[in-house]
């Protein structure tokens, strides 16, 4: 337990219950305080009366003389618990007489003065008052129903930090949970696009070749056909060229024979003339 629930908590619920006494008030008067410390067993055993009254006036507050409030009951319960319950005091001997401590003034003084000067005055003071609490507080028949709330109050503390451990665990393992599995969803998601990508660029290539294998098919039956033409235009130009070739051969043939008719011709003209 840290200084803040000691403070805040069990002596709180302490001042509270003595202010909620017969006669109820806000504050603990001397008649309360008196029948705490006697309860306790600290009055008269250790702590005379009119040490007890003189520790209960020098912690009121200023304006109200017959009302301590809770920062002077802190205080009060400081300096008994530094006082009878330190690990230096002489809470051993309480058998002997309560003359062998200093005069309560003399050490309510000094007390305050070592506290001033200290800077961490509670860390200080936290171990025995845990002992003045745990040990001679939790026992008083007056405080029991005020301890059982106290324990209560712990309990649904203890309860409710489980629970809160719990739930961020259990929140944890849902947030890890769900992190998963939008992991493994995105994960499917990636992998599918993937392979829709690859399904579409697949199709994409297997149009393209189609239409390229069909576009060269009709550019292959183009070009059998424009080849076909051209081999039929070349084989009209020849033969046109070989008709031609024919006529100018028969022609100079003809003439050739013309000639060579004529010259015989005249050759016999020639002969007869000269045997006639």
């Amino acid at each position: 337990m840290n200084s803040t629930d000691l403070y805040n908590t069990v002596l709180r619920q302490i001042f509270d219950a003595l202010c909620r006494s017969h006669p109820p008030a806000f504050g603990v008067d001397s008649v309360k305080f008196s029948k705490l410390l006697y309860e306790a067993k600290i009055q008269p055993n250790l702590l005379p009366i009119g040490d007890a009254a003189f520790l209960f006036a020098s912690n009121l507050p200023p304006g109200i003389t017959y009302e301590m409030g809770f920062g002077g009951f802190v205080r009060a319960v400081e300096w008994l618990a530094q006082q009878f319950y330190s690990e230096k005091s002489p809470k051993a001997k309480r058998n002997s007489p309560s003359k062998t401590l200093p005069g309560v003034q003399h050490a309510m003084m000094k007390w305050q003065l070592s506290r001033r000067a200290e800077n961490d005055a509670r860390d200080h003071l936290l171990a025995p008052l845990r002992r003045f609490c745990y040990e001679t507080l939790v026992h008083l028949p007056s405080l029991s129903s005020t301890w059982h709330d106290i324990m209560d109050s712990w309990r649904l503390a203890r309860k409710q930090q489980c629970m809160q451990e719990y739930a961020l665990k259990y929140c944890a393992a849902t947030r890890l949970r769900a992190s998963w599995v939008g992991f493994v969803t995105w994960r499917i998601f990636l992998l599918r696009r993937q392979r829709m990508r690859e399904e579409r660029l697949a199709a994409t290539k297997l149009q393209s070749v189609a239409r390229g294998r069909k576009w060269y098919v009709e550019y292959q039956r183009i070009r059998r056909i424009v080849t076909r033409t051209q081999l039929r235009i070349h084989a009209r130009s020849e033969l046109r060229r070989l008709r031609a070739e024919r006529a100018a051969f028969i022609e100079r043939m003809r003439l050739r024979m013309v000639r060579w008719m004529r010259h015989h011709l005249w050759l016999l003209r020639q002969w007869k003339r000269l045997n006639a």
